[in-house]
């Protein structure tokens, strides 16, 4: 049985991996100029997500902390954002 500290640690892995994963996406799939496109879906959709789909579906138990799961996905969506646009000037 996992814990509620081990879910947590778990869940704040995914947001950043979601993150990571639209910004590397489109960068791999699309090139760099569709990357702040991409960028802003993943913040609108985890502000969707978080702040309004949560607190209607899912009971206060399995919501969380919903500023601290956006904040989970914005880290993983800059650090994205550094790593593809930060190699052009190394």
């Amino acid at each position: 049985m996992i814990t509620v500290q081990q879910f947590d640690i778990l869940a704040q892995k995914a947001h950043t991996l979601a993150g990571l994963a639209a910004v590397f996406g489109t960068a791999a799939l699309f090139g760099k100029e569709y990357v702040p496109y991409a960028a802003l879906a993943i913040l609108l959709f985890a502000a969707g997500r978080e702040f309004w789909y949560d607190y209607e579906y899912e009971s206060e138990e399995e919501r969380g902390s919903s500023r601290k799961d956006f904040a989970y996905y914005s880290l993983g969506t800059i650090v994205a954002l550094v790593a593809v646009y930060g190699r052009a000037y190394v």
